[in-house]
């Protein structure tokens, strides 16, 4: 069971992983001025939202290790700092989804078709991250649940 969750998890991460880099295929549409400007921004964007699923992947790491080597006294209460940690970088992603779309906006106020499709796409990949964030939350109460039950 355990290892089954372990699994969801990292196939969440993959698919964050490609929506990510949709995005920047999405932005190969752009004039060769804008393009070169706007990729570069989305390449520091990506390595920061890379490097933050990296920290995630890392926390869930040390919570399974948690869950097997602590004694039923100290898990709550690191299950609730690890749970705290998580959200964090959950907003820090936020964040990063917001000033991507800002920066979006900025460099495309010449092209206002352009514009309006990309802030849809942005919408559409911001909702989709939502949802992730949502069953990536739902997995870890399942699995604090489980581990609970377990004992």
């Amino acid at each position: 069971m355990k290892m089954m969750m372990m699994m969801m998890m990292m196939m969440m991460m993959m698919m964050m992983m490609m929506m990510m880099m949709m995005m920047m295929m999405m932005t190969t549409t752009t004039p060769t001025l804008l393009l070169l400007l706007l990729m570069m921004m989305m390449m520091v964007m990506m390595m920061m939202m890379l490097m933050l699923l990296m920290l995630l992947i890392m926390m869930m790491m040390m919570m399974m290790m948690m869950m097997r080597r602590r004694r039923k006294r100290g898990r709550r209460r690191m299950m609730m700092i690890m749970m705290m940690m998580m959200m964090m970088m959950m907003m820090m992603m936020m964040m990063m989804m917001m000033m991507m779309m800002m920066m979006m906006m900025m460099m495309m106020l010449l092209l206002l078709l352009l514009m309006m499709m990309m802030m849809m796409m942005m919408m559409m990949m911001m909702m989709m991250m939502m949802m992730m964030m949502m069953m990536m939350m739902m997995m870890m109460m399942m699995m604090i649940n489980l581990n609970e039950c377990s004992g």
